[in-house]
């Protein structure tokens, strides 16, 4: 069984992300599993809710996904030493507040003041991924490379380590 780490990064600019996670193969690397987590770095959502004239409530979020993913070598070249595979992932996309407050204005307050911002609630629920990995293997370790896409995240590319146990 090969059991190893790999992190992935973004290939677009709308938000910095940090991704990690888990693989278990089999020992041939034919068939794998993996758990991740993709994590927003800074505040990516910001919310308001008035409440009355000369106030207002503001809340800051950050979003997050956890992936389950199923990974499966379909091409194999050079005796099994290069793999070729596809990766389908299910997972949940959440929240968590990272923060907020309320503030007074003694002359009231215009919508300017919430620029970037959204009124009502963060919603959660459903996401998936899928993608296509490369697997290099050596005697006792295997390189991994993969590009994806995410329903949380978009296109990114990642980098994976895994050792023969």
């Amino acid at each position: 069984m090969n059991v190893g780490t790999f992190f992935s990064f973004k290939l677009a600019k709308e938000q910095d992300l940090l991704a990690i996670g888990v693989d278990v193969f089999s020992i041939n690397n034919i068939l794998g599993f993996s758990l991740e987590v993709v994590y927003g770095i800074g505040d990516s959502i910001d919310t308001y809710k008035t409440i009355n004239k000369y106030s207002y409530e503001t809340t800051h979020y950050n979003e997050y996904a956890i992936y389950f993913s199923v990974h499966y070598s379909f091409l194999k070249f050079l005796d099994d030493t290069i793999l070729l595979g596809g990766t389908l992932g299910l997972g949940y996309r959440g929240v968590i507040e990272t923060g907020g407050g309320s503030s007074y204005s003694s002359s009231g307050f215009s919508p300017d003041e919430f620029d970037g911002m959204t009124e009502g609630n963060m919603s959660s629920g459903f996401a998936y991924k899928a993608g296509v990995y490369i697997i290099y293997s050596f005697d006792w370790f295997s390189v991994k490379g993969m590009i994806e896409y995410k329903s949380f995240g978009g296109f990114s590319a990642g980098l994976g380590f895994s050792f023969l146990l």
